[in-house]
């Protein structure tokens, strides 16, 4: 009896184990998929010009901060792009606590400024 209930026992964490493990593999390929569309859209529309170029944080460090600075040209959707980023970063915390993530807690710099390279804004430093 007591062998059975140690089997029972091991396999039941064994389970749970598997199921939080594809938990977080899950969770990674949404938060992959939402950085891909945010990446589309943001590329949707070329700059003409450096003047129309804006950036925002996005991802969101373990130890708090952006994880690097996104560019784009203000004549995208604006209000769907920032939405989506908004989203994708409380996603990103929120999935950096529930998995205890750590990371070198470096600042991530914005960018002085920005250009308007072959249709793209890039980050342009001073």
């Amino acid at each position: 009896m007591t062998t059975r209930l140690i089997i029972l026992c091991l396999t039941t964490l064994l389970a749970m184990a598997c199921d939080s493990q594809k938990s977080r593999e899950d969770e990674k390929i949404m938060l992959d998929k939402t950085l891909e569309e945010i990446m589309a859209l943001s590329t949707s529309v070329p700059c003409t010009t450096a003047s129309i170029c804006r950036w925002v944080g996005l991802g969101s460090k373990p130890c708090g901060g952006p994880q690097s600075y996104l560019l784009y040209p203000s004549s995208v959707d604006t209000i769907l792009l920032l939405d989506k980023v908004s989203k994708y970063n409380a996603a990103q915390s929120a999935f950096n606590k529930k998995w205890s993530l750590i990371s070198d807690c470096s600042v991530v710099s914005p960018p002085d400024s920005a250009a308007c390279v072959k249709g793209k804004c890039v980050a342009y430093p001073n």
